[in-house]
């Protein structure tokens, strides 16, 4: 056994914390989750009981490295867990394609004034609840029990009931979803808000189908949990109608996972969707009305460094002696 290490065997990581996170499972190094420090304003419980769904931050906080760290462990413990980039994973072409899908065509709005608003929450609640339906059809041993009418209803058993735009969501025809075929059923879900159209099609709205999800998925019975991760929450600026829908993409998205979360907590469903976000794009919403950062702070956590006393005891400093010792541990010396 080595008694000693050098400086060039310590590994401080990578600049930016994902790129650690962000290799495959295989290849994953141990050393990365064992020399993480739990940041002293964070109860990692409290994302495990749908109490917090959201972590807030400064770029470069760890946001990501929180996330991926609570992942890790989530699912050494047997959940089943996912993430959605924002910023990766939906690109302007999907972003632009979800907003023409709730109504609005934005080349005819004056992006000086924004007097029109924008409601994505029906657009994001159907799009959580799809990630959700596409993990229990690849996988049919993670819930107990009959999935077919929630599956069905989001157009997963038959993708051709409805015609999908960004290959999750319906495409709307006005305000409308068209269904194709098993009218009975989408009646017998739907109830007043599905319009028959002969004995082959209807029409509903996209919220009236989300809300019907959201009821099967209540009853859902899970053999394990399942943790729904969306990272990369960001606004981006190419210019000013895009930065406001994109404000407004995010806000919705923020209440979106609130109130799916209040769904599964209620019941007593083990399904979670956490989230991270920017604390300069919540500040920014500020205009956008709805109190979406007393949402955020009230039922998520802020990772901050710079209050913390400039000591030995600082936590990046702490940070670093865990890397230390982690090192140590992996090279056989005595920590």
């Amino acid at each position: 056994m080595a008694e000693q290490m050098t400086l060039g065997q310590l590994r401080l990581g990578k600049v930016d914390g994902k790129h650690e996170y962000l290799t495959p499972q295989s290849e994953r190094d141990q050393l990365v989750f064992d020399a993480f420090l739990i940041p002293d304003s964070v109860d990692p419980q409290r994302l495990n009981n749908g109490a917090c769904h959201y972590v807030e931050g400064f770029r470069g906080t760890g946001k990501t490295s929180l996330l991926r760290w609570h992942a890790e462990q989530q699912r050494v413990a047997g959940s089943e867990t996912r993430f959605v980039l924002f910023k990766s994973d939906l690109t302007e072409s999907q972003r632009l394609a979800i907003s023409t899908e709730v109504g609005i065509d934005w080349a005819d709005i004056d992006s000086g004034k924004m007097e029109v608003s924008q409601d994505f929450k029906a657009a994001w609640t159907w799009f959580i609840l799809h990630k959700i339906g596409e993990i229990l059809d690849a996988d049919s041993s993670i819930a107990i029990g009959d999935t077919d009418a929630f599956l069905r209803l989001l157009g997963i058993i038959d993708n051709k009931v409805f015609t999908k735009s960004v290959g999750f969501m319906p495409r709307l025809e006005g305000a409308k979803v068209k269904i194709k075929g098993h009218v009975g059923f989408f009646s017998m879900e739907l109830g007043g808000d599905f319009r028959a159209e002969g004995d082959e099609s209807g029409k509903a709205s996209l919220d009236s189908l989300a809300q019907a999800a959201g009821r099967r998925a209540a009853k859902l019975n899970m053999s394990k949990p399942i943790y729904l991760y969306f990272d990369e929450l960001e606004v981006f600026y190419s210019d000013q109608a895009q930065y406001k829908r994109d404000q407004r993409m995010v806000r919705d998205l923020i209440f979106a996972i609130s109130s799916i979360n209040d769904i599964f907590r209620s019941n007593k469903v083990p399904i979670h969707v956490l989230g991270a976000v920017r604390s300069e794009v919540v500040d920014g919403m500020g205009s956008l009305g709805q109190e979406v950062d007393r949402l955020v702070h009230d039922r998520g956590f802020l990772l901050a460094w710079h209050h913390s006393k400039r000591s030995i005891e600082h936590p990046l400093m702490k940070m670093i002696g865990r890397k230390i010792v982690a090192a140590e541990k992996e090279l056989g010396v005595t920590p």
